[in-house]
């Protein structure tokens, strides 16, 4: 089941206890779905638990008869058979079969209450979200202009705001963020889904710290070997050229903790050092090995170019 699906299911088991939110949510599961009008009245959905929920809410609030449900291949679609039921859901909102065009009519609802419950139907019709682990998008994809200009303004008055956008033809309301999409969720009463959104974030946090963490600490050490490398090679060299013996005693000891010890940090051979040094203490040493292995590489180069 995929994480939109789960949210609609957890929102189709909710229990409604007042008559006017479950009027309000019949509302809005009907004027946004696949028709609303005289002459047919239906939702085309993918979910069985909306198909349900439909089936019965409409059914008890409009008191018909005759809604009935049909298994297409992929998808469920509810109907109002009986076209002077039809009609009857229609006068149940205040709405008329001859409307052109369908709006939000305002008079549905008593209270907040109602218009929260309005976006449950609304979204179980036309809604959808993202899986969080994946993005973060909630969005309603309404067919009808002035509708999804009236469902903007009352997601507003709830406090909330939402972008919008065409898709073929389509007006689409959405949210980015998790926390906008937990607030609609919220609103709508899918508090189950708000947590496991709330816990995902936290995880991903969490993995994204100890990802960076990671991060620093794989450069360090690719900063560490690269540079005990360029010193190695430095102290091979200063032996290739007979000038090991020669250094003063504390550079020499220094090269030779470090041969011995390619994989330490500068703290490290430090600590190694008899007596030991302090970090900064190694690094001024080895500094000095790497300007005497470039004069020595620099006085070779010199006596090549003038035998040659």
């Amino acid at each position: 089941m995929t994480f939109s699906a789960s949210v609609k299911a957890e929102l189709s088991e909710l229990i409604v206890k007042k008559d006017c939110c479950l009027k309000a949510e019949a509302y809005g599961l009907l004027l946004f779905a696949k028709s609303f009008s005289g002459g047919s009245v239906s939702i085309l959905t993918e979910n069985k638990q909306v198909a349900q929920r439909y089936q019965s809410i409409v059914k008890k609030v409009c008191r018909i008869k005759s809604i009935n449900i049909k298994n297409l291949p992929s998808s469920f679609c509810v109907s109002v058979d009986d076209p002077a039921e039809c009609v009857q859901v229609l006068e149940t909102f205040g709405h008329t079969p001859d409307e052109t065009v369908l709006r939000i009519n305002r008079a549905n609802f008593e209270d907040d209450c109602c218009m929260e419950s309005f976006l449950r139907g609304a979204f179980l019709a036309c809604g959808s979200v993202t899986d969080p682990e994946k993005d973060y998008h909630l969005e309603f994809l309404v067919p009808r202009k002035r509708l999804a200009k009236d469902l903007e303004t009352l997601i507003g008055e709830l406090q909330m705001s939402c972008g919008s956008t065409v898709r073929k033809n389509a007006s689409v309301l959405y949210f980015k963020g998790s926390e906008s999409i937990e607030d609609m969720l919220t609103h709508m009463g899918a508090q189950m889904s708000t947590l496991k959104i709330i816990n995902i974030k936290i995880y991903k946090d969490f993995r994204n710290t100890a990802n960076r963490r990671a991060n620093c600490e794989t450069a360090n050490i690719t900063r560490t070997v690269d540079a005990a490398q360029t010193q190695l090679e430095d102290i091979e060299y200063i032996s290739e050229c007979g000038e090991f013996d020669r250094m003063p005693a504390a550079l020499r000891d220094v090269a030779v903790v470090r041969r011995d010890n390619p994989e330490m940090s500068l703290s490290e051979l430090g600590r190694a050092m008899t007596p030991q040094l302090s970090r900064s203490g190694v690094n001024h040493r080895l500094a000095k090995i790497s300007e005497l292995a470039a004069e020595l590489r620099r006085k070779n180069s010199l006596d090549i170019s003038d035998g040659d």
